[in-house]
């Protein structure tokens, strides 16, 4: 309720099921204005991307039901998790027309294949400027991954080109499958100075990841550093 608040959605109807463990779900009804809606389907040759969230989430969850989760590694991705888009959002509002995507169960690099077949490009990652939560890389060590973060990686590999020499867990964190992740914006560079100040001001941690180039014969290149 106090998250929902947050983001100004009032609770208005519900109901309740019995089950060993928690959880919810909620369908959210809105109206936005038409120059107002965010879109993955826009992103230009020369753009930056900047991702708002690191990557791990699907790791320490996965690793807390096997008991293998340190506290410290469960307390930062329950805050990451906690954390809205909301903030993230308006600092993108403030800029204009910027490719945006949220990353959740497909992972990074699964919304990020999605928004540039979406949008007609390519795009380039530099795997050293991705951010993970802390015990991320140390559980992908341990193969400690869910399901569907390698189900994610099988989806896209045709469409990867693994500029290097890349681990199998290395290229598996990149599928993580997040829950509450960041968002993944794509901008002009011209406003990417702007787009920081936005982000700086709002108390925003962002990472520049990559950049999106013409259309090839991959959908993402993944470089090393």
């Amino acid at each position: 309720m106090t998250v929902a608040a947050e983001a100004g959605l009032p609770i208005v109807g519900g109901h309740t099921v019995k089950s060993p463990e928690p959880f919810f779900g909620i369908s959210i009804t809105g109206r936005v204005h038409p120059d107002m809606v965010l879109t993955n389907s826009i992103a230009q040759a020369g753009d930056l991307l900047y991702l708002t969230k690191p990557i791990g989430t699907g790791l320490v969850t996965t690793a807390l039901k096997n008991g293998k989760a340190k506290p410290e590694w469960l307390a930062e991705a329950v805050k990451i998790m906690k954390t809205l888009n909301k903030a993230a959002s308006e600092a993108v509002l403030a800029i204009g027309r910027c490719a945006v995507t949220d990353i959740t169960g497909y992972g990074l690099i699964g919304h990020l294949s999605q928004m540039m077949a979406a949008s007609g490009k390519a795009a380039i990652l530099n795997f050293s400027h991705i951010p993970f939560l802390p015990g991320a890389v140390e559980l992908a060590q341990m193969d400690a991954f869910p399901g569907g973060s390698r189900s994610n990686l099988l989806s896209v590999e045709p469409d990867m080109l693994w500029d290097g020499d890349f681990a199998k867990y290395e290229k598996l964190l990149l599928a993580d499958a997040q829950t509450s992740g960041g968002l993944l914006i794509s901008v002009k560079p011209e406003f990417a100075e702007k787009l920081e100040s936005e982000l700086n001001c709002r108390k925003v941690k962002f990472d520049k990841i990559g950049s999106v180039v013409d259309k090839e014969k991959w959908l993402i290149k993944i470089q090393k550093s």
